[in-house]
């Protein structure tokens, strides 16, 4: 399958666009002594920042967390939400290579920013969980898989690392009741 650049395909639809707008018969006519007004005085081509420039940097983040380089994807899941600031899955990324370098309080606030960008990333919610219990605040961590659970009823992971929050809690009759789910 062919792939168009972004670009050439916008530049296309302005050009396409651009023709129609002359092509109308509803275009004011100037009198005949007078020269017609542009309609259009100057064309400014916005940046090529696209959603697909957005992937690409994300990508490239996840590929280096693959190679366990957590700190060089940072950069790129960087330039990815610059690019897209309402692209949860790269905030989600980022979160995850924070917690790779042990900072779970700036995972936590990569994962807030996903979660509020799609409240249904229960991923999202399940890794925030495992950053608060890193951080020792066990109940959060709970919120966070309870939420998972209720989003994804068959995410195993979330009832086993809510049964592991339960037992730090001491709550050891929930804790079992989450490993047999």
């Amino acid at each position: 399958m062919v792939q168009v650049s972004s670009f050439w395909f916008r530049a296309a639809l302005v050009v396409i666009g651009l023709s129609f707008a002359s092509c109308g018969e509803s275009q004011p006519q100037a009198p005949p002594d007078q020269s017609p007004t542009p309609t259009v005085t100057a064309f400014q081509p916005e940046p090529v920042l696209s959603s697909e420039d957005a992937e690409h940097h994300n990508d490239a983040g996840v590929t280096l967390g693959e190679l366990g380089r957590w700190a060089e994807a940072i950069p790129e899941f960087d330039e990815a939400v610059r690019l897209d600031p309402e692209y949860a899955e790269a905030y989600y990324n980022r979160g995850v290579a924070y917690s790779h370098l042990g900072q779970s309080q700036r995972a936590i606030e990569d994962y807030d920013e996903a979660v509020r960008l799609d409240p249904q990333f229960a991923v999202a919610r399940y890794n925030r969980g495992i950053a608060y219990a890193e951080l020792g605040q066990f109940q959060r961590a709970i919120e966070d898989y309870d939420e998972a659970v209720r989003l994804d009823p068959e995410y195993a992971p979330a009832y086993n690392n809510r049964g592991l929050a339960y037992a730090e809690l001491g709550q050891f009759q929930r804790a079992i009741e989450d490993y047999d789910e």
